[in-house]
């Protein structure tokens, strides 16, 4: 989806949970994208765009090959820290 450059303006973060293109250098939409690909161990002031990926996520990690370790993020911590995340932004 490509946003207008007053509407990427609004936008304060972005979260994103097995992310298959993760590690592909690609747009985002926020001005100024500042991605974190570890929010877990804490994120700088400066980063924006939070990448979550569990260790073996089918989708997301290198040869990853769990199903379940794509659906853990709404119980493993994961949400919490994203809240976190965007209360430090707004």
């Amino acid at each position: 989806t490509t946003l207008s450059s007053s509407v990427k303006a609004k936008v304060v973060a972005v979260l994103v949970f097995g992310d298959p293109a993760r590690n592909i250098n690609r747009p985002w939409p926020i001005n100024s994208a500042s991605v974190d690909l570890s929010p877990r161990d804490g994120s700088s002031s400066s980063q924006n765009v939070a990448s979550f990926c569990n260790f073996s996520d089918l989708f997301c990690y290198p040869l990853g090959v769990s199903l379940p370790a794509h659906l853990a993020y709404a119980t493993d911590g994961s949400i919490r820290i994203a809240a976190n995340f965007v209360r430090a932004k707004v």
